[in-house]
């Protein structure tokens, strides 16, 4: 068991938990608890009742449903942010298409190098032992 300070939050008037400190602080609450106690993960499901710690269950199941609940953004928002996205997609995919296309010409480009040089070579060639070479 070690020793803990509570946070209350004033404004709430069941005494919800909503932290706690291995060191004293003004207006805490002290308690001792075991080790792994859930307290120390989940504070915001305890309140004080009486002064004593209590586990308020009823209001963790509410807390459970509102993080359930699905999220409503309007169908105007959702169009548009769709229509960006989209419009994103779009020029990325331009952009893409493009820097492929400026790849390719070079590729090409490169390979004309290449030939010109192979001929170039094979005409050397060619000229130094009085010889046709084929291509």
């Amino acid at each position: 068991m070690q020793g803990y300070y509570l946070s209350l939050n004033p404004l709430d008037p069941d005494n919800r938990i909503n932290g706690w400190s291995a060191e004293p602080f003004d207006g805490a609450f002290f308690v001792e608890l075991e080790d792994y106690h859930e307290l120390l993960t989940n504070p915001f499901i305890y309140k004080i009742v009486n002064d004593k710690l209590v586990r308020d269950d009823e209001y963790q199941e509410e807390l459970i449903e509102k993080e359930n609940e699905p999220v409503k953004v309007p169908t105007e928002i959702l169009g548009q942010q769709i229509t960006d996205l989209e419009i994103k997609l779009l020029d990325t995919t331009t952009d893409f298409t493009n820097q492929l296309a400026a790849k390719d010409a070079q590729i090409t480009s490169l390979g004309q190098s290449v030939t010109s040089l192979e001929i170039a070579i094979l005409e050397m060639e060619a000229g130094a032992d009085g010889t046709e070479s084929e291509l």
